[in-house]
């Protein structure tokens, strides 16, 4: 083997990736995602839980480990492609994503250009010409190829979301069917999961392509083997207030795997018996994911509201990691009854009932299933604006957020309505900034937590409340 031409073609494999703006393009894409979540939160309870510059960070590297691990397999599996049907594949991603961003997928860009290779074969005749060329290369598309690498992409997106997608939650306020401000989970995976595959032939058949050294989107080897770095984006999201997250992040994971393996059989079958086993594959994935996520969004509409305003004590929304809160096992969904013995309806009463013992925090919670339990904490000193909680909204918000269904991206359609802001809106007691005066119940979440117990008190005491509790 000559380890010098193979460290040469590694090279020549990165440099292609970080020249391809479909890559910073995902990124892009994934960041804005992200930044857009961490300005929702700001406006609806005063504090960002969600960091994006990070969290990109760190998607990125869990992408690329999980595209080197699927590129060898690919590679070892002799899954092997033309040029042409890359540079296809890429072109029609971008066409179906500006139509939904979802459909940028690699799904549904080789189902149909499996059905069009199996058109154009049997029932369009030879033409000459430049359109003659690309129907021919469209004919000649290498589905078992693509379904092996279908497989890969598939299985990718299946690790990343079982394991991510328990973690990575942030908290937003949504509306009810009955027009009520309701607590709700985002759920926001997207990954830029490079994959090297090895390609065959040419671009163009003039010289000056085939020794370019400028390659924007894909590696040009007149006809010879070569390893073509080809990112892809993979991923889902969903706004969830009926449903856990964790139900739909299971579901799609278990679609994700269902599909890898039916686009390994096919490409298998293909191999081995009929090609049209490989055509077929894709679109039963096709049909399956899209019957799934229809599924999932019927399931929502069918359930009750998960963080709708409690009868007693005050309801958790999200827990900030690193927070004594979070030490303590208290999770969204529960909700706290009684703080050091006083029984709380709201947060006013919450931190009020925490300010009579500074130095010691027990708490009520009740869980989902209605079992009561008992956490306490020893709270050191600066620990107090360490608290680490967000609280469902009490059925009334000036701000909320309206967003579609599940899918790859697609709480980038989400838009933030204004409901209006008065004195009837309670919005501001859940960390929502407002004109008004901030009277106890309506402060903000960011002066709940970094207020002394002695100013918060002194603050209760000269105010006058207007909590109808």
């Amino acid at each position: 083997m000559n380890w010098h031409a193979a460290a040469l073609s590694i090279l020549w494999v990165v440099r292609d990736l970080f020249l391809n703006p479909l890559f910073y393009a995902g990124f892009a894409l994934a960041f804005w995602d992200l930044r857009r979540t961490s300005m929702f939160e700001r406006k609806f309870f005063g504090i960002r839980a969600t960091r994006p510059l990070r969290l990109t960070i760190i998607r990125g590297v869990q992408g690329l480990v999980v595209g080197i691990m699927i590129s060898a397999l690919l590679i070892l599996s002799g899954v092997v492609v033309d040029l042409w049907e890359v540079a296809a594949v890429s072109i029609l991603g971008l066409v179906l994503g500006a139509i939904q961003l979802r459909f940028v997928s690699p799904v549904y860009s080789i189902s149909v250009l499996s059905a069009l290779s199996l058109a154009i074969s049997k029932w369009v005749p030879h033409v000459q010409g430049f359109f003659g060329m690309v129907l021919s290369h469209l004919g000649a598309f290498h589905i078992i190829g693509w379904s092996g690498i279908l497989c890969g992409v598939l299985l990718g997106e299946t690790v990343l979301v079982a394991i991510v997608g328990r973690h990575s939650v942030s908290p937003v306020v949504t509306v009810s069917k009955r027009g009520r401000g309701i607590g709700a989970l985002w759920v926001q995976l997207a990954f830029m999961v490079p994959l090297v595959i090895p390609t065959v032939g040419s671009l163009w058949s003039a010289p000056v392509y085939a020794t370019s050294p400028w390659h924007m989107l894909w590696t040009v080897t007149a006809g010879s083997f070569a390893l073509l770095a080809l990112p892809v984006l993979v991923g889902f999201s969903g706004l969830f207030d009926n449903l856990r997250p964790r139900v739909a992040v299971q579901q799609t994971a278990a679609i994700d795997g269902l599909s890898a393996v039916l686009a390994g059989g096919g490409a298998y079958l293909g191999t081995i018996y009929d090609s049209s086993y490989a055509v077929l594959a894709p679109w039963v994935i096709l049909v399956i994911r899209e019957v799934s996520r229809w599924w999932l969004d019927h399931r929502q509409s069918l359930a009750d509201p998960l963080f709708a305003p409690a009868d007693e004590g005050v309801m958790v929304l999200a827990v900030l990691p690193d927070s004594w809160a979070a030490r303590l096992d208290v999770e969204p969904g529960d909700t706290i009854t009684r703080v050091n013995g006083v029984p709380v309806h709201s947060q006013y009463d919450l931190h009020f009932a925490l300010s009579q013992n500074p130095a010691y925090a027990k708490l009520e919670v009740v869980d989902e299933r209605g079992e009561v339990r008992f956490v306490s904490h020893t709270v050191y000193e600066g620990e107090r604006t360490q608290l680490g909680l967000i609280f469902a909204p009490d059925g009334q918000s000036p701000r909320f957020i309206k967003a579609g269904g599940s899918g790859l991206l697609q709480s980038l359609y989400a838009s933030l309505t204004e409901a209006g802001t008065g004195a009837s809106g309670l919005g501001a007691a859940h960390g929502l900034t407002t004109a008004e005066p901030a009277t106890p119940s309506k402060r903000t979440a960011r002066e709940m937590f970094t207020r002394s117990p002695a100013a918060r008190e002194a603050a209760m005491t000269k105010e006058p409340s207007d909590n109808p509790d």
